[in-house]
């Protein structure tokens, strides 16, 4: 979802409502291509619930799906990142 920043929530409550888990993983991107770039990991459930924070100037972007679950991972030492914490994702 491009531009997510002011929509987002609604985004993941109507996904919800119309069927989709709620432990969906959505990766939230900001200030992408950016030196400032940073990513979230969260649920469509976290966002649905809490919306999204942050900076409101930065461009957001939403990864929904389970093809993101693989990215609570780091590339190599199998330690998960905490889920709603900025991190960079090599």
């Amino acid at each position: 979802v491009y531009m997510a920043r002011r929509t987002g929530q609604a985004f993941a409550r109507a996904l919800i409502e119309v069927g989709r888990s709620p432990a969906t993983p959505v990766v939230i991107a900001e200030a992408v291509s950016r030196a400032d770039e940073q990513y979230r990991l969260a649920t469509l459930g976290d966002i649905a619930h809490q919306g999204i924070a942050g900076d409101k100037e930065l461009p957001l972007t939403l990864g929904i799906g389970d093809v993101f679950a693989g990215l609570g991972q780091r590339a190599g030492d199998g330690d998960p990142l905490p889920m709603g914490e900025f991190a960079i994702l090599d």
